[in-house]
């Protein structure tokens, strides 16, 4: 679950309430080293950096991902981040398995959604993951 901005600690920083999130995550994999390697787990951390803006990061945990959760999601933000790094035919193989577990799949669909309220935090998802679904040709409508 990712944080809403105005969670953190005041310093009226998103991304210390994606850092939070990540700390959660870690906690978890204190109490239980076998989550380390769930991929819902590496999904999520997928999703905060990629708010973020650290498409790498995103690469690396979204490729560990994939294999352990055959999840659209895993797909739709490893197809956004390949896009922004200018990796297109992996953007492309991505965003053919996202369509593939996800037909139709439009931005239009996760913006219904309605997962926050909370302007940063779709500032962030405009700047980084529809800007990089966008060059991918993942329809808007």
């Amino acid at each position: 679950m990712l944080i809403p901005a105005h969670e953190s600690d005041g310093a009226g920083s998103a991304e210390l309430s994606y850092e939070a999130a990540f700390g959660e995550l870690d906690k978890a994999i204190a109490l239980d080293a076998r989550v380390a390697d769930r991929g819902d787990m590496m999904r999520l951390r997928a999703r905060a950096y990629l708010s973020l803006g650290r498409y790498n990061d995103v690469i690396k945990f979204g490729e560990r991902a994939a294999p352990l959760e055959d999840f659209y999601l895993v797909y739709l933000y490893l197809t956004a981040a390949y896009a922004q790094t200018g990796e297109m035919a992996k953007a492309a193989r991505a965003k053919e398995q996202l369509l593939k577990l996800n037909p139709g799949y439009t931005i239009a669909r996760y913006r219904k959604l309605q997962i926050s309220d909370v302007p940063e935090f779709w500032q962030q998802t405009e700047e980084h993951m529809f800007a990089g679904l966008r060059k991918a040709g993942v329809p808007e409508q």
